[in-house]
């Protein structure tokens, strides 16, 4: 019979020998179930130092942070070397924050397998096994980006003379398969109607918000006050990408600045100018009140209830894809490639003047890159076998 043992997450006790029995989501993180030994004071603390790594691995999935240096690294070890490089001042010196995020959650992954390896011991058995160990265990994407950033490691390690050549370089890094999905405008019309039917008002307008603009779903649900902006020809959003940081502007209706508006109004909370608009529709058990979405996971759980409730159960789209649709539309209307790159603020970091000075008239390049939008809108909901476009969840042509 087996028995959980009291106190000790993920360890399971059968006849008097304990096993290390990790979620399935820290086995994605690298966490394999290992045997323990017969039940002993050794057995038990090298439980808890595995419980006390795992939890500091999902911590850092979650916050993105970067893990404390400590003086337990094995001396030579790949941990080692991991540390020594990515804490440098020249690594980190041109990386943007969502870049070095990535590095440190390809890190738990590397971690857990290869991180108290000798690094000059490393061979490419042990990197195609890891590669293996992920292509079994988690997505591409974290397959290729883990592997990408092990081949990096390593090439530096090579390049700094302490290993002779890369085994990283064995192993093929595939490409995560291209997304090519897209929503209709009545499928758009739909997950907004269900979001409102579902109490989850913050995340009708966080779509409402994303397909109007073409923002990621960090951009969406971090606006806040200061980045929601009226001037003499309507309401515009000025506000620099979560990822990036490339700063634009995306022209939005008065039906939907003002559903923000009346939203931000209802709270019963005071919110900062710089505070996120948007909260979650669960109240927080230690507050008392509604509070904004900690991450992207949670963000994107509250995501799959309205998609579910809305297509079916069977629907994988993600919020991210209406970013893409916004795109298709653009390009449908015959916006030109400088065109959407400015509207989506993914070619701003090109044009110095651009990223620097944002006159009026990249207001108005953005708003009639919106009236090219309308054109693709209509040629979709056409396919759809929709009567009439959709914008910002409301068909209105205005100039």
């Amino acid at each position: 019979m087996v028995k959980i043992v009291e106190k000790l997450k993920y360890v399971r006790e059968v006849n008097g020998n304990l096993f290390w029995a990790p979620s399935k989501r820290l086995q994605q993180l690298g966490f394999a179930p290992k045997p323990l030994g017969p039940k002993s004071d050794d057995s038990v603390a090298e439980a808890r130092e595995l419980i006390k790594a795992a939890d500091e691995a999902r911590r850092l999935e979650k916050t993105g942070e970067k893990p404390k240096k400590t003086a337990g690294h094995l001396k030579g070890s790949l941990e080692q070397f991991w540390h020594a490089w990515t804490g440098s001042e020249y690594f980190l010196r041109d990386k943007k924050p969502a870049t070095i995020k990535d590095y440190w959650t390809a890190w738990n992954h590397i971690n857990a397998r290869l991180g108290h390896k000798v690094i000059t011991q490393i061979n490419v058995a042990d990197i195609e096994a890891f590669d293996i160990w992920l292509e079994e265990n988690t997505s591409p994407r974290t397959r290729k980006r883990s592997i990408d950033k092990l081949k990096q490691c390593l090439r530096q390690a090579v390049i700094r003379k302490v290993i002779p050549v890369n085994p990283a370089d064995a192993v093929i890094s595939r490409a995560a398969p291209v997304r090519y999905q897209t929503f209709f405008p009545n499928e758009i019309a739909s997950l907004i109607a269900s979001a409102n039917a579902l109490n989850m008002t913050a995340m009708g307008l966080c779509i409402r918000l994303t397909y109007a603009c073409g923002f990621s779903p960090i951009d969406a649900r971090a606006l806040n006050s200061e980045e929601l902006i009226q001037d003499r020809d309507g309401w515009h959003v000025e506000k620099g990408r979560g990822k990036t940081g490339v700063r634009g502007i995306w022209p939005i209706d008065q039906a939907l600045a003002q559903a923000i508006l009346d939203y931000r109004d209802s709270l019963q909370v005071d919110l900062l100018p710089k505070s996120p608009i948007f909260r979650r529709h669960i109240i927080a058990r230690d507050r008392g009140y509604p509070i904004p979405w900690r991450d992207s996971r949670e963000f994107s759980k509250d995501f799959s209830l309205v998609r579910a409730h809305a297509l079916g159960e069977d629907e994988t789209r993600r919020i991210m894809d209406i970013r893409r649709t916004y795109n298709v539309e653009l390009d449908l209307g015959s916006a030109s490639k400088e065109e959407r790159a400015a509207a989506m603020a993914n070619g701003l970091d090109k044009n110095a003047a651009l990223d620097k000075t944002y006159t009026p008239a990249t207001l108005e390049a953005a708003r009639q890159a919106r009236k090219k939008r309308i054109v693709g809108q209509e040629i979709r909901a056409q396919i759809s076998g929709q009567n009439r476009p959709m914008s910002d969840h409301k068909a209105n042509k205005e100039s």
